[in-house]
């Protein structure tokens, strides 16, 4: 009989002149990607995405829920699925932009090549580190974020597994599949508020000692004196309580959450409202007269 035909990672990765790091090993399925690990002849290491469509009108229900319940919606914005080459353009604008990012090294219609990038995923260190390292892991986060807000960019969803954390706490985003746009006349101050709300709840929310999360992701806020130039914080606080009332409707006011579950998501609401607080000083203490000039809307490159 004659031999099978090469699969189609195999055969995109043979095209680039790579070969899997572990031919039996299998990929890792992510909700929207299928990854390979792969590498060159010198031992280069690189990773191979093919995107699988299975889990995307469940992911898009879910976050364009999340985007009504925020407020958002009623800003105009919306919620979209970039295409892989539409992903591998935005990084390489990141890239472009000082943002870190893996490096693409090819793509095509169906699949993305990047240089290998060290470090493990948020989730990941809040799942595995003593609590008080995972939450340094989430205040380098936070502050990473912040620095690209600072650009005017926004990344979006970011929840603590797109964002990867080396030992030395240089932190690199990664995944770029949903993005979301709003009207021209939102501020960029606006949309960066909104992405930071989504990745304090994702802070909270993996963390196994919420409040060690929270009290450094809080000294992250506490630290920036630039915090209401990067952030309309009405909006951040505005977002914040949509967010609450989200989590109150999803779960905390669902019979079928389980208790231990409805006494967590609860419990982050408490802390996301101590957040709110931290950020609402800014806006208190670097009270201004009201700027004459706007800050170009550049909310993703």
């Amino acid at each position: 009989m004659p031999a099978p035909a090469p699969s189609l990672p195999d055969q995109i990765l043979a095209r680039c002149g790579l070969k899997r790091c572990t031919p039996s090993a299998q990929p890792t399925q992510g909700f929207l990607n299928t990854v390979h690990l792969a590498e060159d002849g010198a031992g280069q290491k690189y990773v191979l995405r093919i995107g699988r469509d299975e889990n995307r009108e469940d992911i898009e229900e879910y976050v364009t829920r999340q985007i009504k319940f925020l407020g958002a919606a009623d800003l105009g914005a919306t919620l979209h699925y970039r295409s892989i080459p539409a992903q591998a353009q935005f990084m390489q604008s990141l890239t472009a932009a000082g943002v870190n990012t893996p490096h693409i090294a090819g793509y095509g219609e169906e699949w993305m090549l990047m240089h290998f990038a060290e470090g493990r995923g948020l989730s990941t260190l809040f799942a595995e580190q003593p609590p008080e390292e995972a939450a340094k892991a989430a205040a380098a986060t936070l502050g990473a974020l912040m620095d690209v807000h600072k650009k005017g960019i926004c990344l979006w969803d970011r929840w603590g597994g797109n964002e990867l954390i080396d030992n030395k706490l240089n932190v690199c985003f990664i995944d770029f599949d949903l993005r979301i746009d709003f009207p021209a006349q939102v501020s960029s101050q606006t949309q960066t508020a909104l992405d930071l709300a989504f990745m304090l709840r994702g802070c909270l929310q993996f963390s196994r000692d919420a409040d060690i999360t929270a009290a450094a992701l809080a000294g992250v806020i506490g630290a920036r004196d630039d915090f209401d130039h990067i952030y309309d914080v009405k909006s951040l606080s505005r977002f914040i309580d949509g967010q609450i009332r989200f989590y109150n409707a999803e779960y905390i006011e669902n019979a079928d959450t389980p208790k231990d579950a409805r006494e967590k998501h609860n419990h982050e609401n408490d802390l996301m409202q101590q957040l709110q607080q931290k950020a609402n000083m800014h806006m208190q203490m670097h009270a201004a007269p009201a700027r004459t000039t706007a800050r170009k809307n550049t909310p993703h490159i």
